[in-house]
């Protein structure tokens, strides 16, 4: 009797609304072209989004900077209305930064779980900084409800320029959920809380910084996953790769050779960070990297460098990837049928992305919503194979 119980309730389960139904999703790109044109698609999709929170409802942020003081204002709009804004947030120096930042300190005040506002700095609940760009949604005037936005944005104008996305999930419950409770732990500043990994049928959530000895990278875990068949992709559009990942690099190396479609698009990116003493990254793409993946790599030619040196005053804007995103399309583990997986997030392939900072790293299975992100990096890839032509 109990086995045809159990039987039953993976009958119920396999063919319930939650395991069947595909995202409900809405995927919006940056996409200013590469000859130094910005645009302000992301943040006006924000600010749209923000409009439509009722009063009453929550609306929780966790960004790693804000550089825009008319955001900051519209911000304390929205809770002079009713809605109930809490914003966890990292300082800088610059002055947009500064003036953003005081309009928050001083029109925000407290709410239910403290102050509204959360300057997180280094050392926030992991050693080095909350990197995290995400944003939650408990309702709008349409009748959504529990809609998380994950994004590889930053709130400055800078990003106006630059290859970004900004995706809306929407009544998503357990993914809600667990975003709240992960923010309302950096908000006390604790550890990160101990959500489980497969977070809803359609989304796994890895949350960083792993352990500083021998950490589990679940990039790497998923690339040796993919087992490559003909017509199997794996193609990236991502921010930085530095040398101490190279075991990524060595993974997606061996994929291009079992027979994968591999490519990575990634921005040039020079200079050294530290954490303390430490110095945590280097150049990117590292040289190791560059090695190791020959023509799988399609590097831009400038970020915030011209000809491999730091950008300096006066030289040409242009434009950059900022993005974090995988895209696979190949069978995965024991299951011989391919899957169609975008993951997206925060989490560069260097060393504070792994150890040392807050971060999240979202796999979302899903063929209409993979269809979409390989669109936008087919555009991509177009506009910068006509730069290189030129």
């Amino acid at each position: 009797m109990n086995k045809l119980r159990s039987l039953f309730a993976i009958i119920v389960f396999c063919f319930s609304p939650l395991a069947m139904a595909s995202l409900d999703f809405e995927a919006v790109f940056n996409e200013p072209g590469l000859k130094g044109e910005a645009t302000r698609t992301l943040e006006e999709r924000f600010l749209k989004l923000l409009n439509m929170a009722p009063a009453g409802s929550e609306v929780l942020l966790n960004i790693y900077g804000l550089k825009m003081p008319y955001i900051a204002e519209e911000l304390v709009k929205a809770q002079e209305r009713g809605v109930k804004i809490g914003v966890i947030l990292r300082n800088f120096d610059d002055a947009e930064s500064v003036k953003s930042l005081s309009i928050l300190k001083n029109g925000l005040g407290q709410c239910s779980f403290g102050s509204c506002l959360k300057v997180c700095g280094l050392a926030c609940s992991a050693p080095a900084f909350n990197h995290n760009k995400f944003m939650l949604f408990s309702k709008l005037s349409d009748g959504t409800e529990n809609v998380v936005v994950q994004t590889s944005n930053n709130f400055w104008p800078s990003e106006r320029n630059n290859y970004n996305d900004f995706l809306i999930l929407k009544n998503n419950t357990a993914l809600y959920q667990g975003l709240k409770k992960y923010w309302l732990t950096l908000r006390k500043g604790n550890k990160n809380p101990g959500l489980p990994v497969q977070i809803s049928p359609d989304a796994k959530l890895h949350i960083f910084p792993k352990r500083l000895i021998r950490p589990h990278s679940p990039a790497l875990a998923l690339f040796r996953s993919i087992k490559c068949a003909p017509g199997s992709i794996v193609h990236l559009a991502h921010s930085r790769f530095t040398d101490p990942r190279a075991d990524i690099a060595v993974a997606l190396a061996d994929l291009k050779r079992d027979g994968c479609d591999v490519k990575l698009l990634i921005k040039n990116d020079v200079g050294v960070e530290r954490v303390g003493p430490l110095r945590v990254v280097g150049d990117s793409p590292g040289l190791k990297i560059k090695r190791i993946l020959g023509d799988i790599l399609h590097l831009f030619p400038y970020e915030e460098g011209v000809d491999g040196r730091p950008y300096q005053e006066g030289d040409p804007i242009r434009n950059a990837l900022h993005s974090k995103i995988i895209l696979i399309h190949a069978p995965m583990g024991d299951d011989p049928a391919p899957r169609k997986l975008v993951v997206v997030g925060t989490h560069n392939f260097d060393v504070p992305s792994l150890k040392l900072n807050n971060e999240i790293m979202l796999e979302l299975s899903d063929d209409k919503l993979f269809d979409v992100y390989h669109a936008s990096f087919d555009r991509l890839l177009g506009q910068f194979n006509e730069l290189i032509a030129e």
